[in-house]
């Protein structure tokens, strides 16, 4: 999409006008100026319109003839101004979108944007966060569809300091952007996102920004690490062999304070492996790594937008399927850390693939707090269906700041129980240290917590080394619909923005995790 942003209305070349309205039909100053320009032709419109009232998501759509030519007003309901804060905008930007669509332009489009009584948001902030919004909203997978693709679409806002407007909204798109291609990549299809091609995409797209780092660690890599887990579930893909991916932003050898780490499940086509999956529950499988999409985006945004955080982040890439090489339920496998893990099923794959991921960043990076992401079990979306994430954690101030990111971007999780000794209790094997399916009914997504927070490295006390956050986003990131949706890449970028950034920002390093 192209952007904007100018002091004054081209109004020769302006084709479409957005007008925001707030409730009861209260227009900003500038919107009042241009309506007296154009001989209250916009007013005009809302004349003898009792319907709309200027609520958020209402619109109002005509044609209006002005000095300079016809021009398509779209009025924009806003709601009211004092509720306004940037996840507001999302909505909004869907909204609007769509009106746009239904001009078929897509060119010389404004946006009138005002200071609103009552709004605590800047003129430039208000357009800022409505463009992105659109942004947001305006974004398709048609890649692989012979027909012609639709133009982007080139939006001017008109505010008081441009420069200020482009400030605010630059890191917005740049985050924007890093969503899309986290989109990009749960959408492509699993005969083209194979575990290795999915490692040279990330590489290929990252490796350009300064202070990042990416290498790619190879089957016998794994190997070398005594990666148990992940190399079970990748030796039943013959054809696609499996990997991990880590990168390294801002992070020295030398560095003597601990990094965030963020951890990623990226399996690129699970069809449940020898416990194979029905065929309706198969069908959208591909989907099944948008954990790792959401840790690389998050990357790329941070490094994008110049982050000074110092992060860390791995991703396990594999297919899961059924093969004459494929590990069998009862199956033992020593994990990297040197537990073992008695099978109960296959298709409890994410887990092995997550948990050698955490050790080998534990063990290499020493991280102070680590957060990982995972389409991981069936058992969050019957809990919190598609509109929360569950969120596992052993630590409160993490939650805290957790919840307080993912509200501020739209993207919410919901505390779920990780730690109790039954659930503990439920993981453990009859024949190894743990087992990968629980022993007791129900709370399948808080016993596959309990199943990773065994991997959370231990002190010389048994206490946990770091602060550690699991995200289930099986519901959030593959809402109906079928489309990816990108989600954790904005929570990852907010939940840095506010603790990691800033000289010597580091909020947690002063005392041990804890959970009253």
């Amino acid at each position: 999409m192209n952007v904007s942003f100018e002091k004054d209305l081209s109004k020769e070349k302006a084709k479409v006008i957005v007008v925001p309205v707030a409730n009861g039909n209260n227009w900003g100053l500038r919107s009042r100026n241009l309506n007296m320009e154009f001989g209250c032709a916009l007013s005009g419109r809302i004349e003898g319109k009792p319907s709309f009232e200027g609520k958020t998501g209402q619109i109002l759509t005509g044609t209006v003839a002005t000095t300079s030519g016809f021009k398509d007003i779209i009025f924009l309901g806003i709601g009211n101004p004092e509720a306004l804060e940037q996840k507001s905008f999302k909505g909004l930007g869907a909204t609007l979108f769509k009106a746009l669509k239904q001009t078929g332009e897509t060119e010389n489009i404004s946006l009138i944007s005002d200071d609103y009584e009552g709004s605590s948001l800047s003129q430039e902030e208000f357009a800022a966060y409505l463009i992105d919004g659109v942004h947001n909203a305006a974004y398709n997978f048609d890649k692989y569809k012979t027909a012609a693709k639709s133009d982007a679409l080139s939006l001017t806002a008109v505010v008081n300091d441009t420069e200020k407007a482009k400030q605010i909204y630059t890191p917005l798109q740049t985050t924007t952007e890093s969503v899309s291609w986290a989109k990009d990549l749960g959408n492509e299809p699993a005969n083209k996102l194979t575990p290795v091609e999915y490692a040279k995409r990330i590489t290929d797209e990252l490796q350009a920004f300064p202070n990042l780092k990416v290498r790619t660690l190879d089957v016998a890599d794994l190997k070398q690490h005594g990666m148990g887990g992940a190399l079970a579930v990748m030796q039943g893909s013959t054809m696609n062999p499996g990997c991990m991916v880590v990168m390294e932003y801002n992070v020295s050898s030398h560095d003597t304070e601990r990094p965030l780490g963020l951890v990623g499940k990226g399996v690129t086509f699970d069809s449940g492996g020898l416990n194979l999956k029905p065929g309706g529950s198969m069908l959208g499988m591909k989907m099944d790594m948008c954990g790792s999409a959401a840790v690389v985006g998050a990357m790329r945004s941070l490094a994008a937008r110049g982050s000074d955080a110092k992060v860390v982040a791995i991703v396990g890439l594999t297919e899961n399927m059924p093969d004459g090489h494929s590990y069998r339920p009862s199956d033992i496998l020593k994990m990297m850390n040197g537990k073992t893990v008695e099978i109960g099923n296959t298709d409890a794959e994410g887990r092995l693939v997550l948990a050698d991921a955490m050790t080998y960043l534990q063990q290499k990076y020493n991280p102070e707090t680590m957060v990982d992401l995972a389409t991981l079990t069936g058992a969050v979306v019957m809990a919190l269906s598609h509109t929360y994430t569950g969120v596992f954690d052993n630590d409160d101030e993490l939650w805290a700041k957790l919840n307080e990111a993912g509200k501020t971007v739209d993207e919410e999780g919901w505390r779920m129980p990780a730690l109790h000794a039954d659930f503990a209790k439920a993981m453990k094997g009859k024949l190894a240290d743990f087992s990968n399916v629980s022993s007791i009914k129900g709370a399948g997504a808080s016993t596959a917590a309990a199943f990773l927070h065994n991997f959370i490295e231990k002190d010389e006390d048994g206490q946990d080394k770091c602060r550690w956050a699991h995200l289930d986003i099986a519901g959030t990131a593959t809402p109906p619909g079928g489309m990816a949706s990108g989600v954790g890449v904005r929570w990852l970028d907010r939940f840095v923005r506010n603790n990691y950034e800033g000289k010597g920002k580091s909020p947690y390093l002063s005392a041990a995790p804890k959970v009253a």
